[in-house]
């Protein structure tokens, strides 16, 4: 009968060693996806700070799409998709801050590029 016994006290001690273990896997996921939409909602922040609702509103669109995403796989519990799509979010949104800034360049070098060209159309005085 001991045997029996000891068996059975082994396996539950092995499935609430695996139980623990498991528990301690989702706790981190869900920490990491929580960092990750953190990081992702700065990203977009900045992306609209550089001017991405006007140059790059496509990108920023999507970058909120897949934080919203992220944010309702995380309510679900689904910790890794939720880290998942706040990555996704983040490197959208870093591409809507880099779009707008090229674009705001871009601009600025062609305004200065007609004030240049309008300075030298002008006769200068004496």
């Amino acid at each position: 009968m001991r045997p029996k016994v000891t068996g059975l006290m082994f396996l539950s001690l092995a499935a609430l060693t695996a139980c623990a273990g498991f528990g301690a896997k989702k706790k981190e996921q869900m920490r990491s996806a929580q960092q990750w939409m953190q990081s992702a909602e700065r990203a977009i922040l900045d992306a609209r700070q550089a001017g991405a609702a006007t140059y790059a509103s496509e990108d920023l669109r999507d970058a909120e799409a897949e934080l919203r995403a992220a944010k309702d796989k995380f309510q679900r519990r689904d910790y890794e998709g939720a880290g998942s799509s706040a990555q996704g979010a983040s490197s959208t949104a870093g591409q809507a801050k880099w779009s707008a800034e090229e674009a705001r360049n871009e601009e600025a070098a062609k305004r200065e590029a007609a004030k240049k060209k309008e300075s030298q159309k002008k006769p200068k005085k004496k």
